[in-house]
Parts: C-alpha cells; sequence; structure tokens
C-alpha cells in the first residue's frame, strides 16, 4: 500500500499553488514595510537638517506628508523639499 501518483503530484500542485499565492501577497507587504522603514529615515533626515538647518533659517515641517514623501524619493525628495522651502 504505497502512495499513488495522483497523490504526489497533488502534493506537488499543492505546494507550487502555496509558494504562488505567498508570493503574491508578499509583494505588497515588502513595499509597505519598505515604505515605512524609508520614511522613518526621512523624518530622522529632515530631524538632522532641522537641527543643523536653524541657524540658517531653514526649516522643514515635520510631518507624515514630507516623511513619506521622502520615503518614496530619498535624498532628491529631501533636496525637492528644500528647493520648495527656500523658493517659496
Amino acid at each position: 500500500m504505497g502512495i499513488s501518483f495522483v497523490s504526489i503530484v497533488g502534493y506537488i500542485l499543492g505546494i507550487l499553488i502555496v509558494c504562488v499565492v505567498s508570493g503574491i501577497f508578499l509583494k505588497p507587504i515588502k513595499f509597505v514595510l519598505k515604505l515605512v522603514l524609508n520614511s522613518a529615515v526621512g523624518m530622522g533626515i529632515i530631524a538632522l537638517i532641522n537641527l543643523l538647518g536653524s541657524g540658517a533659517g531653514i526649516h522643514i515641517g515635520l510631518n507624515p506628508v514630507t516623511a513619506i514623501l521622502v520615503g518614496l524619493l530619498g535624498v532628491p525628495g529631501v533636496i525637492l523639499i528644500l528647493v520648495l522651502q527656500i523658493f517659496y
């Protein structure tokens, strides 16, 4: 009494389906975690700029919008915010 060929194929297909479905659901989770981590780093960079730039009159509002902008764009986001701060 052994395992039939149909059972082996069924187990293999089941494992493949689980791998594909888990891959589909993990990509958005990885994106969200990366966005949260980058936003936290962005908030730190903005706080550092506020600390170092206070003598020059540079102040960037520390809020979720600016943190997410820096989180999405990285260093160009910081430069964009600084340019907007200087010209407006």
